[in-house]
């Protein structure tokens, strides 16, 4: 569950010795972050999140035919290269510039490191959207979050709109809604100056409100 990876993350900083951080999350990455942030609050100094609901379901439009496609990736590699890079194009951004090579290289990379396996991929694709359906509603839990928090969100993106991350920003008190034009379901290298000043931005009010 998305419970279990917050509970993961706060108990990995835990062995290291690490108090409280500020936390960054893309997609469901970002609804983890709510979660360590709302169970662990002592965990938490501040809060960004990109591309990420704040309560159950999976939303927008997947791109997709059906479900049954989104899971389907070839097993030989340079066919499960060029599947993936379609299938990301679909969701990706339309106001900044892609890399098809470099994109390539990292989806190789992934590959070359897990040992892809179809079925296995299947698998684990499937468990993910359960722990995003079983989740839950986040907002009652962020409503009593009293940590800085920004929530950046795209207008091209069709599995989180933009009405989603605007949601999400209000549940949080306090929290700053930055909105990004032309951004879609991806990071490209476009976005990141913004996402690192929206952090850093975000990282200061903890030292302006202490």
């Amino acid at each position: 569950t998305l419970a279990d990876l917050a509970d993961d993350a706060a108990a990995l900083l835990q062995a290291l010795g690490v108090d409280s951080a500020h936390l960054l999350g893309h997609v469901m990455g970002g609804m983890v972050a709510q979660l360590i942030a709302i169970r662990h609050p002592e965990r938490a100094r501040s809060l960004c999140f990109i591309s990420a609901g704040a309560h159950q379901g999976i939303h927008g439009d997947i791109p997709f035919d059906s479900l049954a496609d989104r899971l389907r990736l070839p097993q030989d590699r340079a066919r499960h290269i060029e599947e993936r890079l379609a299938r990301n194009r679909a969701a990706a951004s339309k106001g900044f510039a892609l890399d098809d090579e470099a994109d390539r290289v990292l989806m190789g990379d992934i590959y070359d490191r897990s040992g892809f396996d179809a079925d296995a991929y299947v698998r684990e694709e499937l468990r993910k959207i359960g722990a995003i359906l079983s989740a839950g509603d986040r907002r009652p839990g962020l409503g009593k979050l009293r940590i800085p928090a920004a929530v950046l969100q795209g207008d091209v993106d069709p599995l989180t709109p933009l009405e989603v991350g605007r949601e999400a920003a209000a549940a949080i008190p306090g929290a700053e809604f930055v909105f990004v034009k032309g951004l879609g379901h991806d990071l490209p290298a476009g976005v990141w100056p913004l996402i690192a000043r929206t952090v850093q931005r975000t990282a200061r009010r903890v030292s302006d409100t202490a």
